[in-house]
């Protein structure tokens, strides 16, 4: 049973008047929903009265401009007592909501990746969101130190207030402190005016970011929701679900056990006790039984434990989750002939999937509106008012096309600017978030700035230890944005004479089939490398195998493997030659 929070019940309080005004409504076919953000801001969504979840949740991420990245969030009903509920996205929405229409419904991230997967600004606005009540309640307390949170409560209050006032600004860093906790110790109030000092210059969207990101590291509790049980002793304990562990808490987050995914071979749920069963380092399994308040509070418990760990820590989802159903019949259910089933899970897509899709998606609509801008940019404009028509008519026509994917666009000036957006985010370094990517990272393939790169020793996406630091160029670089070097990259600089040398330092390109014959040819000679890059410390792989591409994959399936694959292609042509 989740734990309930007090400012969603009364944010739910607050709705509760319109009730009578929109039953007519809900009569006529049509359902109100009323939908709380983290921030207390409330959004009117009118759905059918046979939609399922799915529906409220595609309207809400749309207004927000999110749709791409709708699988990391999820809506919560609260009951009777409070507590609040898991919605099941794939059921119709009338049979899971224990009350009558209007609904009052609570958005909320549901699977809370690393920050540095999410694409869309606005999906990290909402991730922040979710985050900072989180950290407010106190519920991601558990073995945080004080410096830590004030670290948290600085950034909070940069976000929230603006650049520190020695006169206004320390008062109102109680606001961020938990009520569950004891008065705010004049420690982590100096603490945390210290960092808000340093944070002066900042902007918003960074400091949000670098919120998440020491969330993501450093808090234990990140992402993990909290359900009330009792153990067969009859103690009242917290169950705690998350990315990477199921843990047992006191009432106060304190973690007692924690038990990774990969040591939970089973869950199992009768009435409204659960079960995990636990593999022991003997190789036995021990039965674990947890009693919680209702059977809808037990079965949210076991949805979340499944759905958690197929999201996180499986490669797809399987035919078994996607397609179960609820094994109770009742006569409702025998009489309804529109074949709709009830689903245990509403999970469709793990966490690379999601990424995957929305990186896709977005590529996509900026090409798309590109294509269209470019094609409307060509045509000259005709004279005479039906030509003109005709123009403004096709411009309409491009503009909605790009708006299912780029969301509401009032001008084709909108749409080059988001084209342009899409790009700079794309091709920025993931570390500093500020320099365009100039180095690819072998074997692992992920990117970064050049000047990040040199700092690096191991890959800050899959932590594997970098041996090559080979240069990249894109096809949209000009020479006003290329980074001209005095010095060749690492696996050209024992190829390329002086004459090439100064050609390339004005016009960049790939290397050609004699450069990589001589290249070849010169890899017997390390010491020249050495003595034309003093200043990295780079591995060469002298031996390469025809199996390390398939190797790489197979370790790296996600990552985009560049390097390997053209060296391949290369010296494949080499050898037919």
């Amino acid at each position: 049973m989740a734990l309930a929070h007090r400012t969603d019940v009364l944010n739910r309080s607050r709705v509760k008047g319109h009730s009578e005004t929109h039953r007519q409504g809900s009569s006529s076919g049509i359902i109100t929903c009323f939908v709380t953000q983290p921030d207390n801001v409330v959004l009117h969504i009118d759905v059918d009265s046979k939609a399922d979840g799915q529906e409220v949740l595609n309207k809400v991420c749309t207004l927000l401009g999110i749709q791409d990245e709708a699988d990391y969030f999820g809506l919560q009903y609260a009951l009777a007592k409070g507590d609040l509920i898991w919605l099941n996205l794939r059921n119709r929405l009338s049979k899971q909501l224990p009350c009558n229409p209007p609904y009052n419904l609570f958005f909320k991230v549901k699977y809370f990746v690393p920050p540095y997967n999410l694409v869309l600004e606005e999906t990290k606005h909402q991730f922040y969101l979710n985050a900072a009540q989180q950290l407010k309640l106190g519920l991601w307390d558990a073995e945080t130190s004080l410096d830590l949170q004030s670290r948290l409560i600085a950034l909070m209050a940069y976000v929230q207030f603006g650049s520190f006032n020695s006169s206004t600004t320390p008062c109102k860093y109680a606001c961020f402190w938990s009520d569950r906790r004891e008065e705010i110790p004049h420690e982590v109030l100096g603490m945390a005016a210290s960092y808000h000092k340093e944070l002066h210059g900042m902007s918003t969207r960074s400091a949000e970011y670098e919120l998440l990101r020491i969330a993501h590291e450093e808090v234990p509790a990140f992402g993990v929701y909290f359900y009330e049980i009792m153990d067969m002793y009859g103690h009242r304990l917290l169950m705690g679900v998350g990315p990477e562990y199921v843990a047992v808490c006191q009432t106060d987050t304190t973690f007692l056990e924690r038990f990774p995914y990969c040591r939970l071979k089973t869950v199992t749920i009768a009435g409204r006790v659960v079960t995990l069963n636990l593999l022991e380092d003997d190789g036995s399994v021990k039965m674990r039984n947890y009693e919680l308040s209702s059977k809808r509070a037990s079965d949210s418990l076991y949805r979340s434990i499944t759905e958690l760990h197929c999201f996180f820590r499986c490669d797809n989802v399987r035919d078994d989750v996607l397609t179960r159903t609820n094994p109770s019949i009742n006569l409702s259910s025998i009489f309804d002939h529109n074949g709709s089933r009830e689903y245990t899970f509403d999970v469709r897509y793990t966490s690379r999937e999601v990424q995957d899709r929305a990186r896709r998606n977005l590529y996509h609509a900026a090409n798309e509106a590109s294509i269209s801008v470019a094609t409307i940019g060509r045509a000259s404009p005709p004279a005479g008012s039906d030509n003109n028509s005709s123009v403004h008519s096709g411009l309409n026509r491009t503009t909605e096309t790009s708006r299912s994917h780029t969301g509401s666009l009032t001008s084709m000036e909108e749409v080059q600017e988001i084209v342009q957006k899409v790009r700079r985010e794309e091709v920025k370094c993931r570390v500093c978030l500020d320099r365009p990517v100039k180095c690819v990272f072998v074997p692992c393939g992920h990117f970064s700035c050049e000047d990040c790169s040199l700092r690096l020793t191991h890959c800050p996406v899959c932590r594997k230890a970098i041996e090559i630091r080979q240069t990249c160029y894109f096809p949209w670089d000009t020479p006003s944005n290329t980074v001209v070097r005095s010095t060749q990259p690492v696996c050209f600089a024992l190829s390329v004479s002086e004459s090439n040398l100064s050609a390339e330092e004005h016009s960049p390109s790939f290397p050609t089939p004699s450069t990589d014959a001589n290249f070849h040819a010169s890899s017997s000679t390390p010491n020249q490398a050495a003595t034309a890059k003093p200043h990295r410390s780079v591995a060469f792989v002298e031996e390469e195998t025809d199996g390390s591409c398939a190797d790489a994959d197979a370790r790296h399936p996600g990552a985009f493997n560049f390097f390997h694959r053209q060296r391949h292609v290369r010296s494949s042509s080499t050898s037919s030659a």
